[in-house]
């Protein structure tokens, strides 16, 4: 099995960032979806399908739960599809499927205080 990002890992932000105060932290909080594509890759087409169906159902259950620790949910799990490539005269058997996530991308920053400013009448 194999992962990638192929929109990258910045994810879309949705609404407007909430920005708070924590002591001498500025913390910017926001909720960012991003998609993951899997593959699998194997010897026969039979391994691949079962090897992609798992890595799925993984998940819709087992994965879903301990992604949620983690404040990521799942939002959409793709269809498992045929990603067969031909390479010269071999076959490389694939199959793959995207997942769509939503997280909370939190930026901690510091906080700058303004000490003194001068006021002139223009």
């Amino acid at each position: 099995m194999t992962y990638n990002f192929p929109d990258g890992f910045g994810g879309e932000g949705e609404g407007q960032p909430i920005f708070t105060q924590q002591g001498d932290k500025q913390i910017r909080q926001e909720t960012v979806t991003f998609t993951v594509s899997f593959l699998s890759y194997a010897d026969t087409v039979d391994d691949s399908l079962v090897n992609a169906m798992k890595a799925s159902d993984w998940f819709k259950g087992t994965g879903y739960h301990a992604l949620k620790t983690l404040d990521i949910v799942v939002i959409d799990i793709g269809e498992v599809q045929n990603r067969d490539i031909n390479i010269g005269e071999e076959w490389e058997r694939r199959h793959g499927f995207e997942i769509e996530l939503r997280a909370t991308d939190i930026v901690e920053s510091p906080l700058e205080w303004i000490e003194q400013i001068e006021v002139t009448k223009g």
